[in-house]
């Protein structure tokens, strides 16, 4: 994920979904970059939150991923659900601790398999891919309050790539005003997502906050802005009406003294759906898919 596993996912649509609580904010998504707006500070006492890890912490970080995927065409099933559950194990040190406090981390993934569950085809296709991730490292300058404010991936070729903050539904980010429990912040940002530029927005609600251990609840709700690069299109067809919307909810515990939560999880559901204009033939397809993510961080 961050290493280029997106966190979204699709399911079944019955309906229009709602938004968290309004139909506007898509509007204030910035250009490039993420914002975050603190709603409401929460009880009293409060308090500003940081992240205060040691320099040379060493820690794990475990992230599953189970996604089930299908497709539709005018209403008709194309083939019979993909399931893809993937683990990856990667290892972060603390490098440098700025003045401010900003860490600089480095990582290299450990490990990427396919769990139980996965079908032999499925292993058969993605095992030579997953097998030449291991290995490959990253470097992360974050903000005491969680905020990413650089992310590079580095391949075996040691070839670079900016990344964005796939994590943003399980890792926290907090504000820098004073905050307590029930305090309440939305983050919005724009992320490219299987050829797709879609508008995110993240709410988190601090309802537990024990001897620097915090608890979150986390929505996270996504559309789309643009059609960027949609390859898997036949040969000559053209794409009408594309809409994505994704809707979901998760909890974390985040211990202060280490930049990834101790434990996190996140349910998301979304529809992307599009009319094909195939030879003049019109074809409305719809491809769904439920994610379910779970993160948790551990020292060595």
């Amino acid at each position: 994920m961050l290493f280029g596993l997106l966190l979204w996912g699709c399911g079944p649509k019955t309906g229009a979904l709602p938004h968290i609580d309004e139909i506007t904010w898509p509007e204030r998504v910035p250009e490039a970059g993420a914002v975050l707006h603190l709603l409401a500070p929460g009880e009293a006492p409060r308090q500003t939150i940081q992240l205060t890890p040691n320099l040379d912490d060493t820690f794990n970080v475990s992230l599953s991923l189970s996604i089930e995927t299908w497709a539709e065409t005018d209403q008709q099933p194309m083939a019979p659900p993909v399931r893809i559950p993937v683990h990856t194990e990667t290892r972060y040190r603390v490098d440098q601790i700025d003045g401010d406090g900003s860490m600089h981390l480095s990582g290299e993934i450990a490990d990427v398999h396919l769990n139980d569950g996965a079908s032999a085809l499925m292993i058969a296709v993605m095992s030579p891919t997953m097998s030449r991730l291991v290995g490959t490292t990253a470097e992360m300058v974050m903000r005491p309050s969680g905020e990413i404010v650089s992310s590079t991936r580095i391949d075996a070729q040691g070839q670079q790539q900016q990344l964005g903050d796939d994590m943003m539904s399980l890792r926290p980010w907090f504000p820098e005003q004073p905050v307590g429990v029930g305090a309440r912040w939305e983050i919005l940002d724009r992320a490219e997502q299987n050829g797709m530029m879609v508008a995110r927005r993240v709410i988190q609600r601090i309802t537990d906050i024990d001897a620097g251990v915090i608890t979150l609840d986390t929505k996270i709700e996504q559309h789309l802005i643009e059609v960027i690069n949609f390859t898997d299109l036949p040969r000559g067809a053209q794409l009408q009406n594309a809409a994505m919307d994704s809707y979901g909810a998760g909890l974390s515990r985040v211990d202060l003294s280490l930049p990834m939560p101790l434990a996190a999880s996140i349910d998301l559901q979304s529809v992307v759906s599009a009319d094909i204009l195939l030879e003049d033939l019109p074809l409305q397809q719809t491809i769904t898919t439920q994610t379910r993510s779970e993160v948790s961080a551990r020292r060595d």
